[in-house]
């Protein structure tokens, strides 16, 4: 039975994580322009929640590594993109000591509004892919953990990223990384950041008819990133979530995709130049997986086309 003490420290531990933390919110509804985090929270949670679970993403993400047998407690954690800090904070919760880095100093401002009171995580202004962000942070490795969550596809210098990454890692280290695949008919129907239809099938510069730029993807193929994981020395471990029942099940899910992308092109109302994009996109697109269907073996079709989010631990050798 745990004594009064060990109750009010867990008490005030809750108080102060739930204070920082509607402290975040706060200044998350300043800087989309809304009035207060009552509004956010009311009427803006489906639009921005990846920014208010990030607290609940980083306490999953603990869990998740945890199970899969990554020890935590004691680490050395790198959090690539940190953003607004809930991966980072929730690694020091579970006792990692942990920096995190992001290209956008807003982003890092919000991160130190989610941790005050709780941890004061090490938080750096930095372009991960370059020679200056491994100076600066190879004081603080070897890094037993590298977490490379929804980043890779807004890197545009994957290969710097991932030689900084491999001589700042402890040898047998753990890097998780997670992927979003623009070939996945979700992504093609509504794109994961701008829920634009078509724009994961085209190249960053044509995205400035579509979207309010700068704003920019690169969503590549995952034949792309394994080169380079086994370039710079990782043995890779790519997770499997999709639960297709069988072959035949998998061809019949990527025809009704097809059917589905082509009801929601006509339902688009692009001219111009807009349509003259998508719709050479389209066609490169549907050849591929027409032809895929008829030929590729399941394992292919699966990751090529299934899989929204490419997951998995590298490990360096």
């Amino acid at each position: 039975m745990p004594s009064q003490l060990s109750f009010i420290k867990h008490r005030h531990t809750a108080e102060v994580e739930r204070m920082s933390y509607e402290q975040f919110l706060d200044g998350y509804a300043a800087k989309v322009g809304l009035p207060n985090k009552e509004i956010l929270l009311a009427d803006h949670r489906e639009r921005y929640k990846f920014a208010i679970t990030n607290r609940e993403r980083g306490r999953s993400l603990v869990e998740r590594l945890s199970n899969h047998g990554i020890k935590i407690k004691g680490a050395k954690v790198l959090d690539v993109g940190c953003a607004y800090g809930g991966n980072t904070i929730e690694m020091m919760h579970a006792g990692a000591t942990a920096v995190g880095i992001d290209i956008d100093e807003k982003w890092l401002k919000l991160a130190e509004e989610n941790a005050r009171g709780e941890c004061s995580p090490t938080l750096y202004l930095c372009d991960a892919s370059t020679r200056a962000a491994r100076s600066r942070l190879q004081p603080h490795g070897p890094f037993d953990l590298v977490i490379v969550n929804d980043v890779f596809e807004h890197i545009f210098d994957t290969a710097g990223l991932l030689e900084n990454i491999s001589s700042l890692m402890a040898p047998g280290g753990k890097l998780f990384f997670a992927v979003p695949n623009g070939l996945a008919p979700r992504f093609v129907l509504s794109e994961g950041h701008k829920k634009v239809f078509g724009i994961s099938l085209l190249a960053p510069d044509y995205w400035s008819h579509f979207v309010k730029t700068p704003f920019h993807v690169y969503y590549r193929r995952w034949e792309y990133f394994a080169a380079l994981f086994e370039k710079y020395g990782f043995n890779v471990e790519l997770f499997d979530a999709i639960q297709d029942v069988d072959d035949a099940w998998t061809r019949r899910k990527l025809g009704q995709g097809i059917r589905e992308i082509t009801a929601e092109r006509e339902k688009q109302r692009y001219e111009g130049h807009q349509a003259l994009f998508i719709d050479r996109a389209l066609q490169a697109y549907f050849f591929e997986l027409r032809q895929d269907v008829k030929s590729a073996d399941w394992t292919t079709l699966k990751r090529k086309y299934r899989t929204t989010f490419w997951e998995g631990i590298i490990t360096k050798r």
